[in-house]
């Protein structure tokens, strides 16, 4: 498995699922690093290639929502396949009969008829109420707060301990900020900040 990725968020992931994980390599093609926790760091596409051909799968990680959706890109046009984790300590209301194709992880809470698109991440303590509805290639940072029925459009981020109240849409490429309260609507590629949140 190609863990894309070698920074703060691939050191989380590792350390909370590695023992989940087998096979496994970094990918950064920005950082010249050879290992990192003594496991190999691979730099270029033809190792990517080269590993794919052994192990196909690859888990994305990076927060950030642009990233998350190049490594994606980049991944699958060489063969690789998306997977994706849940912590066992989560507690999610998702349909176990469907394969959700998202990260999530430990002490987040999910509640019932949430839909989570491919690639997202829910981070850490984050709180996705019922009916809410996320894109793909999202990042739900620790202790955002989504409350029931609301829309995130593809690749937007909500910082961490955000809250969104009920029945409020993000559009695409949004970013809310830390500890921001969005209270109205958020047109798609616009930065919200601050109680209550307004954009720029």
């Amino acid at each position: 498995m190609i863990i894309c990725g070698a920074g703060g968020h691939a050191k989380e992931l590792y350390h909370i699922f590695g023992n989940l994980l087998t096979n496994v390599v970094f990918f950064d093609n920005v950082n010249p690093l050879k290992h990192l926790y003594d496991v190999p760091v691979i730099n270029t596409e033809q190792e990517i290639s080269s590993h794919i051909l052994t192990d196909n799968r690859f888990i994305i990680g990076t927060g950030n929502p642009l990233i998350r959706f190049k490594f994606h890109t980049l991944m699958t046009q060489l063969g690789g396949v998306l997977y994706s984790v849940q912590h066992h300590q989560s507690c999610t209301g998702l349909d176990n009969s469907r394969h959700y194709e998202a990260d999530i992880f430990p002490f987040s809470f999910v509640g019932p008829e949430v839909t989570i698109g491919k690639g997202t991440l829910i981070n850490t303590r984050a709180n996705i109420h019922h009916n809410t509805s996320i894109g793909d290639f999202c990042e739900i940072s620790p202790g955002a707060i989504l409350l029931g029925n609301v829309k995130v459009g593809d690749q937007s981020m909500i910082g961490s301990g955000a809250v969104v109240l009920p029945g409020i849409t993000i559009g695409k490429n949004a970013q809310i900020g830390a500890g921001a309260v969005v209270t109205k609507n958020i047109p798609d590629q616009v930065t919200a900040k601050g109680i209550p949140a307004i954009y720029i």
